[in-house]
């Protein structure tokens, strides 16, 4: 006759597989569809046959965003230079200000593509550094569920004093501290990026803008000193 084993209560059960791959599943994205899509995400560079075709209202609404820039692709600049913000309904009146400057033609093609791109490209950015918070903040959650759902399962295990689940436990904690440092790492390096290409744009502006200035008499919005 065969011993018949007594299931473990559910406290002392340990998950088999790896906690964290549970965990990366969770968040997994969803497949993108293959359907074609009208994107909204600004082009780096459109084709000037369709420049002054493109509604002014096509900004920064991608979700989640795809990063614009390569950081080894932008300028390092010192700590104590000046930083800018931007007002976004500003920015969107300057897009439509550019644009009906450009039907007058007061200004080239070029400075007017190149102008309207980084703008687009600004207002984009605000997006990416929303994305990247709702990111970080998810992980963290998420981690912090199963840190304490583990913590529950240790003081169990110590109570029946299971050494060898203690030892499993003990492990498993360790990976998910690990985990979570390697994704907060991840996600101010990421963060480092999408600020280093802002300011960037943010600089580029006020050249561009000074410019049309002078060639167009266009006064347009310029970013704010912090």
């Amino acid at each position: 006759v065969q011993k018949e084993h007594k299931p473990l209560s559910p406290k002392l059960k340990v998950v088999e597989s790896s906690v964290l791959d549970i965990f990366i599943n969770q968040c997994k994205m969803p497949p993108v569809s293959k359907e074609k899509i009208i994107s909204t995400t600004p082009r780096i560079t459109p084709s000037p046959s369709i420049a002054l075709k493109e509604d002014s209202s096509e900004l920064e609404t991608t979700w989640f965003p795809k990063m614009f820039t390569k950081i080894e692709e932008l300028p390092t600049y010192d700590i104590t230079e000046k930083r800018y913000w931007i007002n976004v309904e500003a920015q969107r009146k300057n897009l439509k200000l550019l644009r009906e400057a450009s039907q007058k033609a007061g200004i080239s093609p070029d400075l007017y593509n190149d102008t309207k791109e980084t703008i687009k490209q600004a207002l984009h950015s605000n997006v990416e550094r929303l994305a990247l918070l709702c990111r970080k903040y998810k992980s963290f959650y998420n981690l912090h569920e199963v840190r304490h759902s583990l913590i529950l399962q240790l003081d169990t295990a110590k109570e029946a004093k299971d050494g060898a689940k203690m030892q499993n436990l003990y492990k498993m904690v360790d990976k998910v501290d690990a985990y979570q440092k390697k994704l907060l790492d991840n996600g101010k390096v990421k963060q480092n990026v999408v600020e280093k290409q802002r300011q960037h744009c943010l600089r580029k502006m006020l050249d561009l803008f000074a410019q049309l200035h002078s060639s167009a008499q266009l006064h347009l919005s310029n970013p704010c000193l912090l």
